[in-house]
């Protein structure tokens, strides 16, 4: 684990369907400060990036089956995001996630590129909850180190963050709260709170600047 590295989380109650998604999602990705290097649905990630068509028939699959993974890579900078679809009685929400997110190549402690580029992907395509921290505070917030699993077995568990959206996972250093929230009167009264930005469908809550706080 690198304790400063940054990862962002976004979740949507609401199924994911290639044809809300697909193509905003590679507008964004294109357009931003960082184009990305490959991608795929499984690893090896054998599809360039200019490889448009191909990408949102990944995404048109994804339609198709309960578990559809979209993974894309960048080389330099190196880091990775998965888009998870899931579908059944059983699913309680779909997620984007952005990991190996370093200070250098996000713009040091305060990382406002991962907030652009989270930002943008929270307003079009419509999330409802999110948030990101470094390793080492996702790390203390939800996992157990020592959990006995049965008489021979010890290990790491992850106890926080399982629930959403029956629950708020917690409050990390940079929080996302969508249109659900404000239907419910939660968004409204954090609304106004200092380090909040508006953004087209809620807010963007920071618990401090720099996320190593």
């Amino acid at each position: 684990m690198d304790a400063k590295l940054l990862s962002l989380y976004l979740f949507s109650s609401r199924p994911l369907r290639s044809s809300e998604y697909s193509g905003e999602l590679y507008r964004i990705l294109d357009r931003w400060t960082y184009r990305p290097s490959k991608f795929n649905d499984v690893e090896p990630l054998r599809n360039k990036w200019e490889s448009q068509r191909r990408f949102i028939e990944i995404c048109e699959a994804n339609d198709k089956t309960y578990f559809g993974p979209l993974i894309v890579k960048w080389f330099k900078p190196s880091f990775n995001l998965m888009l998870t679809i899931l579908y059944g009685p059983k699913s309680k929400n779909h997620s984007l996630s952005i990991f190996g997110c370093t200070g250098n190549a996000f713009g040091g402690e305060t990382f406002p590129l991962a907030l652009d580029l989270g930002d943008q992907i929270f307003e079009h395509l419509g999330f409802d909850y999110g948030f990101a921290c470094v390793e080492a505070e996702y790390y203390h917030s939800n996992i157990y180190k020592d959990v006995q699993i049965d008489e021979r077995t010890i290990q790491p568990v992850q106890v926080v963050g399982m629930e959403w959206p029956e629950c708020i996972p917690g409050l990390y250093w940079c929080n996302y709260f969508g249109k659900a929230y404000f239907e419910q009167g939660f968004g409204r009264r954090i609304a106004d709170l200092p380090n909040t930005t508006k953004l087209a469908n809620g807010i963007r809550l920071m618990r401090s600047d720099s996320a190593l706080d």
